[in-house]
């Protein structure tokens, strides 16, 4: 049955594709249909995750039905230093790809090897009410965009309509006391997530950790309220006894199937991971909450974009390509990749709408090249204190990390 839906889903969508060609706007057209021609032309399209093979395929098709003088090219790249290969192949050895996915991790480093051509053919799409706030962010490097989103990850509180309503505090979760709830009927827990990961643990920290400057080099990172930190971080600590949660992958991946089997009434999970909930699941969506007792939180979000490679001989098509990824058959970018749409208004599902808003509103992951440290001694610091360690002892190794990049 699921598979049957994918195909109907998929037939609907390409209808609805083609229904857009008579588009007044040319900016909103199939950026194929706009192209004028009059030889071949071939567009390299690199990336560096499998999961977006079968989409990219998809748009080359659909691209070369709509121009047949355009034959996109998509190739997966398996090198370690992506975008040092993507430099290397336009610079020194005459194998420029035209157009590249990129993760927003990586904007910095692609912008000083000289390797994003700015996107500013497309006003009118590439806007707040399309893409939502952090995906123009995401995509842009000294406030000029450059990339082109297409998909993002953040993560956000899902909750079991049968059991529960949307909250804004753990405070309105219940441990023991379960007379809040709308029926206890086949609940196995109230609360059950990953606990170790980053984007469904970041978001408790994000409103105290501060990242000015736009490069490594302006770059100031400090911690702006250890006081609340601390706080959190001790209230994280209890989740662990009061939810009786553990960080053990069996157990993580028992959480997920209690949750698609209908049966834990709240969790915490990434975009994609909500993107592939079991329909059956009646499901909505919130920002995760406080943690109580004064203390915010707010998602940390990441953005994978099409950027146009200056490199390439082709400009106009390579825009036009990357536009086609982003914006033209962005429909069945989660269809067929399992990934979250950066295109907001491609739904109409009011649950997908809410989590495009989270996403939306969430914290940008800093683009700067090389502050991946901080995060990666913070999964370490949550470790630490998940398994016993005192809060203080935890929070001391972790600042003298953040130290290092406060000026």
């Amino acid at each position: 049955m699921k598979i049957l839906k994918k195909f109907a889903a998929l037939a609907l969508s390409v209808v609805t594709i083609f229904s857009t060609v008579g588009c007044s706007d040319s900016q909103t057209g199939l950026a194929a249909k706009s192209l004028e021609l009059e030889k071949e032309v071939t567009v390299k399209v690199w990336y560096n995750d499998d999961a977006y093979t079968k989409y990219l395929d998809y748009v080359a098709k659909q691209f070369n039905v709509t121009n047949e003088l355009v034959t996109i090219e998509p190739e997966l790249i398996s090198e370690s230093n992506y975008i040092q290969y993507i430099y290397d192949q336009s610079i020194r050895n005459d194998n420029a790809c035209d157009v590249y996915l990129c993760s927003s991790d990586s904007v910095e480093e692609a912008y000083l090897l000289g390797l994003m051509l700015e996107n500013n053919e497309y006003d009118k799409i590439y806007t707040e009410d399309i893409y939502g706030k952090a995906g123009l962010e995401s995509s842009s490097y000294n406030n000029v965009l450059y990339g082109y989103p297409v998909t993002y990850e953040t993560s956000a509180l899902v909750y079991n309509k049968v059991y529960a309503d949307a909250v804004t505090s753990f405070d309105e979760i219940p441990a023991s006391d379960l007379s809040g709830l709308k029926t206890t009927d086949n609940l196995a827990m109230t609360f059950a997530y990953d606990a170790s990961g980053l984007l469904t643990n970041y978001p408790f920290a994000s409103k105290y950790i501060s990242f000015e400057g736009d490069s490594m080099d302006t770059a100031n990172i400090y911690i702006n309220n250890e006081e609340a930190l601390k706080k959190a971080l001790t209230e994280y600590q209890g989740l662990k006894e009061e939810y009786g949660l553990s960080t053990d992958e069996d157990k993580l991946n028992e959480y997920q199937s209690l949750f698609t089997e209908g049966r834990v009434a709240y969790s915490i999970m990434t975009a994609s991971q909500i993107e592939n909930l079991d329909t059956s699941v009646k499901y909505g969506v919130c920002a995760i909450p406080s943690l109580g007792d004064g203390l915010e939180s707010q998602a940390l979000s990441t953005t994978t974009m099409a950027v146009v490679n200056p490199y390439s001989k082709e400009y106009d098509v390579a825009r036009a390509v990357a536009k086609a990824i982003s914006y033209d058959y962005a429909s069945n970018v989660t269809l067929l990749s399992n990934l979250a749409c950066a295109r907001g208004d491609v739904s109409k599902d009011s649950v997908i709408k809410s989590l495009h808003k989270i996403y939306s509103e969430s914290i940008v992951k800093p683009k700067y090249a090389g502050i991946d440290e901080i995060y990666a001694q913070y999964e370490i610091m949550l470790h630490k204190i998940w398994n016993g360690e005192s809060v203080d002892t935890a929070y001391d190794t972790f600042a003298k990390v953040v130290e290092k990049y406060t000026k």
